[in-house]
Formats: structure tokens, sequence, C-alpha cells
């Protein structure tokens, strides 16, 4: 999608990553290597829980929310 589209029409295509979501560090890591290749966005699900996920409200996820804060992606 990067290299394919936006990268092709960076003033048309933003380049929003969809992360992996079974683990949070995963997702962090994928956050920051793709933030570092031009990514501009990532996509998370409203309500984790509702897919069977943990729930926002607690830690699980903040390894993913720090490096989101980290590179500015959200």
């Amino acid at each position: 999608m990067l290299d394919g589209w936006c990268g092709r029409a960076p003033e048309r295509f933003i380049a929003c990553q969809v992360p992996w979501l079974g683990d949070p560090q995963v997702a962090a890591e994928e956050v920051r290597r793709n933030a570092e290749r031009g990514f501009k966005g990532v996509t998370f699900p409203e309500s984790p829980a509702g897919r069977g996920l943990p729930s926002l409200y607690g830690d699980h996820w903040d390894p993913f929310f720090r490096a989101c804060e980290e590179t500015a992606r959200w």
C-alpha cells in the first residue's frame, strides 16, 4: 500500500497501517517501524473487547498507545 499507492500519489493518499492486535508489543514495534517508512496513522477498533480482545480499560494496550504517542500516529 505504501509503495504502490501512497508513494505514487502522496498528496492524494494517506498511509494508514492495520497493526497486529494479537500482541500489543508487536503492534508497538510495527507502529515505530512503519512510522519510519512514512505511514501517517494506524487503525484500531473502538471496542477491542467486542472483538474478543482485552479491554481498553486496563494497561494491556499501553505499549501500543505509547508507540502511537512517540511517533505521533493517531
